[in-house]
């Protein structure tokens, strides 16, 4: 088995929408679906949750500002598509006085969930320190989230091999898996259920190169996105 690997969500509804330059002028977000950014450029909130002030080029840092206003309890869970490498920050309070909520790294399909409180705004920041150019990016609220990252598969066999991933806030009843190969469509894809945060797939094609999605179960009517 050459590699699995961790592909696009699956999302409802679509927005073409440019996000703004800076905490002010923050795009406002009040529904589910998917986001375009034509380009990461804007205001960098540097320090506050991550300290980089120049990007991989030595040129100044950028970032692309969204908004979210809680309208109850929930958890608000982000993916992006992959193709450019970002990193996602969430942040609270002023836009003259910013603190880090939440966070996730700089590689490609960078996924992130969080709870949120009601009637807290929470602005959401997408950065150039590997990339300015656009992509898109799957926005979700519910009260199912998705993991918060997917790991490298583990015991890796020619027949067999384990996925792992971190465990969704809110703690979901359990996972679901699809699985298939490279490029399957989803209605084709072999299905696995797990109580954990990992599950031994077996059976594999020794000479196959194959992709998964996961999502969380939070019972049998409340599912969490594919990622």
């Amino acid at each position: 088995m050459k590699k699995l690997l961790l592909l696009i969500c699956l999302v409802i509804g679509s927005f073409s929408v440019n996000a703004q330059l800076s905490c002010s002028e923050s795009i406002v977000l009040t529904a589910s679906g998917e986001y375009t950014i034509a380009e990461v450029v804007g205001e960098n909130p540097t320090g506050v949750c991550f300290g980089d002030e120049v990007d991989i080029n030595d040129e100044p840092m950028q970032s692309v500002w969204y908004s979210y206003t809680a309208a109850t309890d929930g958890i608000i869970s982000i993916v992006t598509d992959g193709t450019t490498d970002t990193s996602i920050s969430i942040l609270t309070g002023t836009c003259d006085a910013l603190v880090c909520y939440d966070n996730t790294g700089v590689n490609g399909g960078s996924s992130l969930s969080t709870e949120v409180q009601a009637d807290v705004t929470y602005y959401i920041t997408f950065d150039s320190y590997f990339s300015a150019e656009g992509f898109s990016f799957d926005f979700q609220i519910g009260t199912c989230a998705a993991p918060t990252a997917v790991n490298a598969p583990t015991q890796v066999t020619f027949t067999s091999a384990t996925l792992n991933w971190e465990k969704a806030p809110g703690n979901p009843l359990g996972y679901e898996i699809l699985y298939g190969p490279i490029d399957f469509a989803v209605e084709e894809g072999v299905s696995a259920t797990t109580l954990t945060n990992s599950v031994s797939l077996t059976g594999l094609n020794p000479s196959g190169n194959y992709d998964y999605y996961i999502r969380s179960s939070c019972g049998d009517s409340e599912k969490g996105i594919w990622i």
